[in-house]
């Protein structure tokens, strides 16, 4: 008797003979449309099946995939699958008996335990699904071919495991299928064809009351693959990440007996074998592998390089702990576990278009396990993307061999934040950090400078600015440059990137290294190729990714500063690009000075003094380089600390240069000579010792005579700035003799070389002034009038005519810094220096100063007697201050026009002791027209004229000054 089926013994009872759950062909249909909707949801562009065959083609070894889009099957076959337009897969890769069966697997695949490869065959072929509802194989390994179709929904129907609506279905039609496959592969012994038959309204008849339902709804059409799988970027993605596969093409045909005329619509191969590896284990420490390569199609061409590593204790020990994820194992009908599948592998691949312009600067990064999670050719940034500048652009994978999230969009640990789960899912999080920060992003700057290599600056730094100012480098850049630093070192022709153990030698940048002239480069270049330090230099402006940089040392500093040639200083973007190397080696601390301030003050003079400062006054140039030229000049200057710059005129450039050729200036004093500029002035606090040196050296020159007058002039113009610039304490006895002042000789305009004793002497006749114009700002809007004319030298000009004599202006700055009384010329000054004077000139002279000073007649007593003198023509103690106007009063209401009248004047100022009365008969015989009218008109003037000045101005005018 069975006891398990109860026979013969209890005959009432009938007992199943098969103990087991049934899982219905139902669920498995649910199941696929979850996954589908799911895990292989499609963008609609049949990204995802692509995704999938490749990864499958590549999995099995092959080197070879095609995809044939045919318009039609055959029309008078069998199973109605082939009698439709359908999509042809095939690939020379092995296609064993375990694969076939897990095909045809619920969920599962045959793939769990083989580290080696991407994913589950089963699940990730099932992405097929998309565009039909059922489909046929035939594949062979050694020669030994196996057939089938994988129909859902066979076995839906009451009884049998038929299809109930579709029988036709599950059939296969093998002598066609190898028909095919030989046509596509040729005569081999390994290969799978896949025929999947598109979905048409009539594959989706299984709703009830008319309704359409299948696994899928959409319907593609021939046209819609063709669009799909036509593009060649895609496909050259994919391939640089494959292990095995070398070619994949698309092509679209008519139907499957002309195959022989097939149409390409895509084929794209890679030349090298050499790409990201597929290992079994990692057991030790292997050294970074390189690989590179080139990907081609019919109208592209892209250039991979990449990186790798594998092995690390940390991710062992991971591997070896007890709460490791576990994959089930049975043996009759026992339990057991091993540890699920994972290698200590990462690596990162560039991919560049190889054909495009140079100034590509595009970049996508992309997250990868093996395969990128998004390989949309255009896509928007996300959790595992991030699209940076235009298309086309480069990609950037990086691969590590992660635990995905289940639908493949995210990477636990990595692109999103998942907290500190516990059990497997906490486990997986932790090797996927520590596999991302360990092994791959310490890959990136080696990958980087590997791309880059031998590819135009400009489209280096297209990329590597992309990439730098990811977020994704960003916010892991500490990781990043752990164990590698991407640096833009410099060479004679411009910039070229290394990766480099980080922190292994000092780095020292300068900025703008391409803006640097071309002689400077290659001396520079040289330069470092002679010496033996390790020193590194890189360009400050370029991408790069590293760490604190070192500061400049004296010695590189003097290094560099020694490479520029005098002869480049003609250039505005020269002087600009020095200016920013200055400012950049100095630091933002340079207002103190310091070693390295005072040597690039020595080298900057040095220059000067061989003529550097030339192209600033060449008369061939025009006014707008020239205004150029002085102002880079001028912003260079003041990279040294402002404390030791004095502006001096552009006039005094001679002069600066003849001071720098004997090493008069540096450190502590800079002149700047290209005049004041606006706005805020300096506040220099310059070595007084130097400062007095260089003015003894201008003064020893000015002193010895017999030069120019234009040099002359330029060091006149140069001690006057310095002594503007000096502190106010005493001039030496060595200075006090020697011509340094700067006095300007009126009405003549000529100046002369005074010293300071000299001018001591002069101060007391009153006629030497200061000019205080410089003093005065553009600026300055306050509505109120400096006492002092804005402009004085028409001022003084005109005191100068009105005596007859030499009057003299100094600068006010100089005259304040050696502490001399000398006043500007105002009203009361020049006053006082007409009350001083034995002579006046001719009317005609004193009538401008005459002018000048009457305004002011009311406001002060001098003021108002130097105008009577001015108008009397008579000196100061001749008028008096008790002289007054001949003007009418008693006795004298007559005679005054009857005077003029005869005189033919319109007014006249006159001694009041000379002034008498007239009698009455006098009166009465010069109005009388006599006829010695004439002589006695001539003996009045004579008489008079002994005793008077006269003014040629209105009555209205002369009225109005003598008020």
């Amino acid at each position: 008797m069975d006891e398990r089926t109860n026979e013969g013994r209890y005959p009432d009872v009938n007992v199943r003979p098969n103990a087991g759950i049934v899982r219905s062909p139902l669920d498995e249909i649910k199941a696929i449309q979850g996954l589908l909707a799911d895990v292989y949801r499609d963008a609609g562009d049949g990204r995802t099946l692509f995704r999938e065959l490749v990864q499958n083609a590549d999995d099995a070894g092959a080197h070879r995939l095609r995809l044939v889009v045919l318009e039609r099957g055959w029309p008078d076959a069998r199973n109605s699958l082939l009698r439709g337009p359908a999509l042809f897969v095939v690939n020379d890769g092995a296609f064993p008996d375990r694969d076939r069966e897990a095909l045809h697997k619920a969920i599962g695949g045959s793939k769990e335990a083989e580290v080696g490869k991407i994913g589950t065959f089963g699940i990730g072929l099932k992405s097929v699904f998309h565009i039909c509802e059922a489909f046929l194989y035939l594949g062979a390994e050694k020669s030994e071919w196996r057939g089938g179709v994988l129909n859902p929904w066979a076995g839906t129907g009451e009884n049998g495991d038929a299809d109930p609506l579709h029988p036709d279905w599950d059939e296969i039609d093998v002598e066609r299928m190898r028909s095919v496959t030989t046509e596509l592969l040729g005569n081999t012994g390994n290969g799978l064809l896949l025929w999947i038959p598109l979905r048409c309204p009539e594959h989706l008849d299984r709703g009830a009351e008319g309704r359409q339902y299948g696994l899928g709804e959409r319907c593609p059409r021939p046209d819609d693959l063709c669009a799909w799988f036509g593009c060649s970027a895609p496909a050259a993605l994919l391939l640089a990440q494959c292990g095995h596969l070398r070619i994949i093409g698309a092509e679209r045909a008519a139907g499957p007996e002309s195959l022989h005329d097939r149409v390409r619509l895509v084929r794209v191969y890679r030349q090298t074998a050499g790409w990201v590896g597929r290992y079994q284990h990692d057991d030790g420490k292997y050294p970074d592998r390189t690989f590179e390569g080139e990907i081609c199609s019919d109208d592209r061409s892209w250039s991979v390089v990449g990186i790798e590593a594998r092995g690390s204790e940390t991710l062992r020990q991971l591997r070896s702990r007890s709460d490791w994820p576990q994959s089930p194992k049975w043996e009759n009908g026992r339990y057991s576990s091993a540890p699920r599948k994972a290698l200590a592998h990462a690596a990162v691949t560039v991919l560049r278009p190889s054909d495009l312009e140079a100034d590509l600067s595009g970049a996508r990064i992309r997250w990868a396990v093996f395969l990128p999670l998004d390989d949309d050719p255009e896509p928007r940034s996300s959790a595992i993307v991030e699209s940076k500048g235009p298309s086309p652009a480069w990609e950037i994978i990086l691969h590590g061999y992660f635990w995905p999230s289940q639908d493949r969009r995210s990477i636990p640990g990595v692109t999103e934040e998942t907290g500190n789960p516990a059990g497997d899912d906490g486990m997986r999080v932790h090797w996927n950090r520590t596999l991302c920060e360990e092994l791959l992003l310490p890959l990136l700057p080696s990958a980087l400078a590997k791309a880059v290599a031998g590819v135009d600056e400009r489209a280096a730094r297209g990329l590597l600015g992309a990439v730098v100012c990811s977020a994704m480098v960003k916010n892991h850049l500490a990781l990043v440059r752990r164990r590698h630093w991407l640096l833009p070192i410099i060479t004679a022709d411009g910039v070229r990137w290394k990766a480099l153990d980080a922190s292994t030698c000092p780095v020292l940048s300068i900025p703008k290294w391409n803006q640097a002239p071309e002689v400077v480069r290659s001396r520079f270049a040289a330069s470092c190729d002679e010496c033996t330090d390790d020193l590194v230099f890189i360009d400050d402006n370029a991408p790069r990714l590293a760490d604190e940089l070192d500061d400049w040392t004296d010695d590189c500093l003097e290094r560099l500063l020694n490479c520029i040639p005098v002869d480049v200083f003609g250039s505005p973007q020269t002087l600009r690009w020095i200016e920013a190397f200055v400012r950049h080696t100095l630091g933002p601390d340079a207002g103190g000075g310091g070693i390295r301030a005072a040597a690039v003050a020595r080298w900057l003079a040095g220059l000067i003094g061989d003529r550097a400062l030339v192209p600033t006054n060449r008369r061939s140039a025009s006014p707008e380089l020239r205004d150029e030229l002085r102002e880079a000049w001028r912003d260079l200057c003041e990279a040294l600390p402002k404390a030791w710059l004095v502006e001096t005129p552009v006039g005094s450039q001679q002069a600066v240069a003849e001071l720098a050729a004997e090493d008069a200036f540096g450190e502590g004093l800079f002149p700047v000579p290209f005049g004041r500029r606006r706005g805020e002035p300096l506040a220099p606090q310059l070595d007084q010792e130097r400062l007095d040196r260089a003015l003894n050296t201008l003064g020893r020159r000015l002193e010895a005579g017999g030069e120019s007058e234009r040099a002359r002039h330029a060091r006149l113009l140069l001690a006057e700035s310095l002594l503007s610039a000096r502190h106010d304490g005493p001039l030496g006895e060595h200075l006090v003799g020697l011509p340094l002042l700067r006095a300007i000789r009126l009405p003549e305009d000529r100046e002369e070389a005074w010293s300071v004793a000299e001018l001591h002497r002069r101060i007391e006749n009153c006629r030497v002034f200061a000019n205080p114009a410089s003093q005065v700002s553009d600026d300055d809007t306050d509505g109120t009038q400096p006492e002092h004319p804005s402009d004085p030298k028409p001022a003084v000009t005109e005191l100068a005519k009105a005596l007859d004599d030499a009057v003299w202006m100094v600068s006010s700055d100089v005259v304040s810094s050696i502490a001399a009384n000398v006043p500007p010329p105002t009203p009361e000054a020049l006053a006082n220096a007409v009350l001083r004077t034995e002579a006046l000139a001719d009317p005609k002279h004193r009538k401008p100063l005459l002018m000048r000073l009457a305004p002011k007649v009311s406001d002060n007593s001098n003021i108002r007697w130097a105008a009577r003198v001015l108008l009397a023509g008579r000196a100061a103690d001749v008028v008096g201050q008790d002289a007054e106007l001949f003007h009418e009063r008693a006795g004298h209401g007559r005679a005054l026009p009857i005077l003029l009248r005869l005189l033919g004047r319109s007014w006249c100022a006159v001694q009041g002791s000379l002034v008498e009365s007239l009698s009455q008969d006098v009166l009465e015989a010069l109005s009388v027209d006599q006829a010695d009218h004439q002589a006695l008109h001539r003996l009045l003037r004579d008489c008079l004229n002994k005793h008077v000045d006269w003014i040629g101005l209105s009555d209205g005018e002369a009225l109005q000054l003598l008020q």
